[in-house]
């Protein structure tokens, strides 16, 4: 079973860039070292493996999403394989109720 759901944004949205795009355009402008960047990137990355080594997820406070817009969702799509000549109609049928129990169930 599957349901999509998408955000589709409101007008008033426009498109936000990223504050790491425009430190990469400073970089770049400024003529920065690459080989001084690579060894800060070692280091930190040691550091970063430390820091994951005593890591307890259960620690992190959840995060909810915001969602700024319309939300569609889709009624539910069920998939049911069947293999070649093993579906009768009486078969069908008890599957087609087993579905509709399910979802009446789970309140879809």
């Amino acid at each position: 079973m599957v349901r999509f759901t998408w955000t589709e944004k409101t007008d008033d949205q426009g498109d936000v860039e990223s504050e790491e795009d425009e430190e990469d355009v400073e970089s770049e402008e400024d003529g920065e070292d690459v080989e001084s960047e690579e060894d800060e990137e070692d280091v930190e990355s040691e550091e970063d493996e430390e820091d994951e080594a005593n890591l307890n997820y259960d620690d992190i406070a959840l995060i909810k999403p915001v969602v700024d817009g319309t939300v569609y969702t889709t009624p539910a799509t069920i998939w049911v394989g069947v293999m070649l000549n093993t579906l009768t109609g009486e078969v069908a049928h008890h599957s087609a109720n087993d579905i509709q129990c399910f979802l009446r169930s789970s309140s879809m």
